[in-house]
């Protein structure tokens, strides 16, 4: 267990630096002084930037980055008899996580001019998380050995990207208490830190409670603790550490005061914290489906030139990358960056997004040069909208009239509806207690999917047709497609699936005023359509459930059926199948062979169930005049109704997040909350 004990901390350290080499002793003791030899007389102090304000009549000198001063300090902390790496009060291990106080004592005691700055105790293991704009980053993932309460992420002194130089501060080093790299492979590019500086009087303190005009001191002589909460990924805690500390000659040896005596490029190149503010947060997931938009301030803190960098904010999976240099606002040593994310697919529960600061230096002290000097940094968004069970007390929060609404569609805050005798109608849902109609097109429609900026609707006039929907207040219909009796779509990768009165129709829609029949399957009446992978679910009117192997599109082939009485609508999710079966209810059909589904579940309705919707075991049913049902399927065998809404002619259903859109036939669209 001993391993256990002793983990990743760095802490203040010391080096001289010239414009040409530089030769670096290493004291004995704390007594000793680093010898600094310069094959030349000549210094470079550092470079500035100077900015004119015309108006003001102002000339402003601002410090440039250098990140030449980086360093990892292991060599002053570890070498016997000077190991000043302590525990502070018992270690807690609780199921696989370790929690325990780490303390450091800086090495050399009364010697202020080595005052170290931006202390920073990198914790290091192995990684699973990539698929990162910078094809570089491995990081932890959820399941993997790291720092849970990390003050921040860091790429220096990694072993994958930063040679080992035996003897030297400017490169990897094993730790002692650590396993070699050698023989753990330490793959993770940016790995969890600790900050370390005198401001944190509290080992739990957290970022925000360091003093910028401090400028993150650790004292020469002291010793500061910091809290590390580790998980442990298996019974053996197999990790290692890097010292990475920042510093510069002072003007006076010793300085007079500190740190107004060091100049600026004593402190790190890249920003020192970042903070994050949620301004709006819709994300939401209902297992099938999830989107929503997130919308962030994020402060960041920079001892030089706080408005030049470059934030990116990216989670590969969830829809996420975007990118900012220009801030919003800010203050004395912080700009303020607003990151606004729309339309992401968020995972369930939660989202951890990482926040990369890029400044304006442009490598990692010559050894990562294609790579920006960078700070990375964590933030996790909850996902709001994920039902743990079905709703049983639904609530109508608006009704918008129309006449015969059928087809229904959700899309960020629009709603597209089919109105069978009045046409397409966008109508704006932000508001959700008051949706308000921007635009129509005037003809029959029935059925309509929506991608992109068109709307592709089925009609028993004119069959297929394409509505570009760009501008909301003024659709307008590009294509027309004459059909038999066009009822529902869907469209995927510019290939548009039509379920028309005389079976599976397939076009090719990437030139949207000329879509072009490339293939059809006929059956019989085909009412409704759910594409599923490499599947159509045709609720074919005549015949029941059809299953059609679409892989080749230009070839589509019917690969199994079932017999129901007559489906109006499908929706598929999982391994089932459910149909709206007009006055037969609703049935379950299991549709793990594909080529031989079963009916396995069935509920009758009170009238005539037409439109159907599925998300996470709860079936949004419409059963005509008998109103809108909830039905709690995860017992395929016994469905059970257990939430309802009266409606005059209860049609068909769109659901987003934790709200259902239904097209009462008669009288128009109720927006309902489940939750």
């Amino acid at each position: 267990m001993r391993n256990l004990i002793i983990i990743a901390i760095l802490i203040a350290a010391i080096i001289g630096c010239s414009s040409n080499e530089v030769g670096v002793t290493v004291p004995d003791n704390a007594t000793q002084i680093m010898q600094v030899d310069a094959s030349t007389p000549h210094g470079l102090w550092g470079y500035w930037q100077g900015i004119i304000d015309a108006e003001a009549g102002v000339l402003e000198f601002i410090p440039l980055r250098a990140g030449e001063l980086h360093l990892n300090a292991l060599r002053f902390l570890e070498p016997p008899p000077n190991f000043r790496l302590t525990v502070e009060g018992p270690l807690q291990i609780s199921g696989n996580v370790i929690d325990v106080n780490i303390g450091i004592r800086h090495p050399f005691s009364g010697l202020d001019q080595y005052t170290g700055f931006d202390v920073c105790g990198i914790f290091m293991a192995g990684g699973s998380q990539s698929g990162y704009t910078d094809a570089g980053i491995v990081m932890p993932g959820p399941y993997d050995t790291r720092l849970l309460n990390q003050d921040g992420y860091s790429r220096w002194w990694n072993p994958v990207e930063f040679p080992v130089n035996p003897g030297t501060i400017f490169g990897y080093t094993d730790g002692l208490l650590g396993a070699p790299h050698a023989n753990a492979d330490f793959n993770s590019t940016i790995n969890g830190y600790k900050y370390f500086c005198d401001d944190l009087d509290d080992p739990e303190d957290p970022l925000g409670d360091v003093n910028p005009e401090g400028r993150g001191v650790f004292s020469a002589g002291l010793k500061n603790v910091r809290h590390y909460e580790i998980y442990m990924a298996s019974g053996l805690l197999v990790f290692n550490y890097a010292i990475d500390a920042c510093w510069k000659k002072p003007s006076g040896s010793p300085p007079v005061e500190v740190p107004g005596d060091f100049l600026p490029q004593a402190n790190r190149a890249e920003a020192w914290r970042a903070s994050v503010t949620e301004i709006e947060n819709t994300l939401w997931n209902l297992g099938s489906t999830s989107g929503g938009d997130l919308r962030l301030l994020i402060d960041v803190y920079d001892w030089f030139n706080v408005e030049m960098n470059t934030i990116r904010v990216e989670s590969p999976g969830n829809c996420i990358q975007v990118e900012s240099s220009t801030p919003t606002g800010g203050g004395t040593g912080y700009s303020t960056y607003e990151i606004d994310i729309f339309n992401a697919t968020p995972s369930t529960g939660e989202i951890e997004l990482l926040i990369s600061v890029i400044s304006e230096e442009e490598n990692f002290q010559e050894f990562i040069t294609s790579v920006n000097t960078t700070a990375y940094y964590t933030y996790t968004a909850e996902v709001s909208g994920i039902a743990s069970e079905c709703s049983s007390d639904p609530a109508v929060v608006s009704d918008l009239p129309t006449v015969n609404a059928s087809g229904i569609k959700a899309i960020g805050n629009y709603l597209y509806l089919a109105d069978y005798h009045g046409g397409l109608k966008v109508i704006d849902i932000t508001d959700k207690t008051n949706p308000v109609i921007l635009g129509t097109v005037d003809t029959y429609a029935f059925g309509l999917d929506v991608n992109g900026d068109y709307a592709y609707l089925g009609g028993i006039d004119g069959g297929f047709k394409i509505i570009d929907v760009s501008d909301k207040t003024n659709p307008v219909m590009v294509a027309q497609v004459d059909t038999f009796h066009g009822w529902d779509v869907e469209v995927i990768d510019d290939i548009a699936y039509f379920a028309d009165g005389s079976g599976l129709m397939i076009f090719d829609v990437t030139d949207k005023s000329n879509p072009v029949h490339v293939s059809s399957a006929p059956s019989g009446d085909d009412h409704g359509i759910d594409v599923e992978g490499n599947y159509a679910y045709m609720a074919d009117n005549d015949f029941g459930l059809r299953i059609v192997d679409i892989t080749d599109h230009t070839n589509p082939q019917i690969v199994g059926s079932v017999s129901t009485s007559k489906p109006q609508s499908v929706a598929v999710e999982g391994n089932y199948a459910y149909i709206a079966d007009n006055e037969a209810g609703l049935k379950i059909i299991n549709i793990a062979d594909k080529t031989d589904p079963l009916v396995v579940g069935s509920m009758p309705c009170d009238n005539r169930a037409y439109g159907i919707a599925v998300s996470n075991d709860c079936v949004y049913l419409c059963d005509y005049t008998a109103g809108f049902k909830i039905v709690d399927v995860s017992d395929k065998a016994n469905p059970i109704t257990v939430g309802f809404i009266d409606a005059d002619k209860a049609f068909y259903v769109a659901l987003q997040a934790n709200y259902a859109y239904l097209s009462d036939y008669n009288m128009g669209v109720k927006t309902i909350q489940l939750w």
